[in-house]
């Protein structure tokens, strides 16, 4: 399996939202392809539909650029559960000092700690 460290050029918090739409469930999925959508009330054709804090990175693996939602790597590496701004802090200060590196393996992105 290849392990290469990636540079990370950029990085931006996506704030969860969560909002109420109206309509049948299926109008509701196809105007709304992001997040989780429930009932919000009886019968009435409310659905609340929430859309979790993301983390989106760019980086250069290789020789392309890309830009990778690396949520779940984040809160997975430091044993959170829920994605915050302050975890977005903690990751960016722990990349700024080089404590932290993200790395292509296999085609997935993870971070792992870098010790000299």
């Amino acid at each position: 399996m290849n392990i290469t460290r990636c540079k990370v050029k950029g990085a931006m918090y996506i704030d969860s939202d969560a909002h109420i739409s109206q309509g049948t469930f299926k109008h509701v999925k196809k105007k709304n392809t992001s997040g989780k959508i429930s009932k919000a009330g009886k019968g009435n054709g409310n659905y609340l539909v929430a859309s979790p804090a993301q983390v989106c990175i760019v980086i250069e693996d290789g020789k392309k650029e890309l830009t990778v939602d690396i949520s779940y790597s984040i809160k997975h590496f430091y044993g959170r559960k829920r994605m915050t701004k302050k975890l977005f802090e903690e990751f960016k200060s722990g990349v700024g000092q080089n404590a932290v590196g993200v790395f292509n393996v296999g085609g997935e992105y993870i971070l792992k700690s870098i010790t000299d």
